[in-house]
């Protein structure tokens, strides 16, 4: 019960808002491993142990989270115990907390760093320095990493003085990581100069990007739909390479000074899976969902129509 007292009272002071404050070593009525409301208290049972906690208005987990909260607690009791009392020290706490957070409290993983630090009251900076050593330590396969990246590559900003330029916010150390490596197989240089979290790319670097984080069966309709535009070029049997080297050649030679927005919208098409973005107003992700191959060639035929109208 000391050991378990201890560890109580590190889990106390690391977290800051777990606010437990009395321990009573003898047994309390048994509820099923979950959290009893009992007037201003709330009782936590975790395996085999018991302990009474006061509950205040910052704790995170609330009583209709009761399974989340009594599997983080045996979490962090099982780890913490895992190699000895006291053998971890306070900034390896840490990171078993954040790593506990993110897999049990529900919406603290897409929490900003911002609301995360003013959660666990502590600085931004602290949080994502946490998060960043989590994030390596647990990394994902290229698998995982694909889909995590997708995601985020549709919430891409377009500059709006600059349409063939795009922005995105990468938080996560590895996945941001990840984005720099593709991109430099390429291009060799990625500009984070404005934000180490936001990446600027040119339209044919987001190309590449989301031709990336697509399935093989993806990548599929995307060479049909390359067979389709090369009919419109000259040359075209002359197209090598890779998958994007041969899209980048096509939407160079079908759109002229319109290439970089092209990239855009056709990237978009890619990894939304079929919506189109016009750039020339910004205007939003219309027809999601509705095929790959069509919404490259919507975006292909505005472009290549428009560069056409203005030769």
């Amino acid at each position: 019960m000391r050991l378990l007292r201890k560890a109580t009272k590190s889990a106390e002071q690391a977290l800051g808002f777990m606010a437990v404050r009395r321990f009573k070593p003898e047994p309390i009525l048994a509820t099923n491993g979950l959290l009893k409301k009992t007037g201003p208290k709330t009782i936590l049972f975790a395996k085999q142990f018991s302990f009474q906690t006061t509950v205040s208005e910052s704790l995170m987990f609330d009583p209709e989270n009761a399974v989340d909260a009594a599997a983080f607690a045996n979490a962090f009791l099982e780890k913490y115990t895992a190699v000895g009392f006291g053998a971890l020290s306070k900034r390896e706490v840490d990171l078993l907390l954040i790593h506990l957070l993110q897999e049990h409290l529900p919406g603290f993983r897409s929490m900003t760093d911002f609301d995360a630090a003013l959660t666990l009251r502590t600085t931004k900076r602290k949080i994502r320095g946490l998060r960043d050593e989590v994030s390596f330590r647990d990394a994902s396969n290229e698998v995982s990493l694909n889909i995590i990246l997708r995601r985020e590559l549709t919430r891409a900003e377009v500059l709006p003085s600059e349409h063939g330029t795009v922005k995105v916010q990468l938080d996560d150390a590895v996945l941001r990581g990840y984005a720099e490596k593709v991109v430099r197989s390429e291009f060799g240089i990625v500009d984070s100069s404005f934000n180490s979290a936001i990446l600027q790319l040119s339209g044919e670097k987001f190309l590449l990007l989301c031709l990336t984080v697509l399935t093989p069966d993806e990548c599929t309709q995307v060479e049909r739909t390359l067979e389709e535009f090369r009919r419109d070029l000259p040359g075209a049997e002359g197209f090598h390479g890779s998958l994007f080297a041969q899209l980048r050649r096509a939407f160079v030679s079908g759109a002229g000074q319109q290439a970089g927005k092209l990239c855009v919208s056709g990237a978009m098409a890619l990894v939304t899976g079929g919506a189109s973005i016009f750039l020339d107003n910004v205007e939003p992700l219309t027809d999601a969902g509705r095929g790959i191959g069509e919404g490259l060639q919507q975006a292909w035929n505005y472009f290549t129509e428009d560069d056409d109208a203005a030769g």
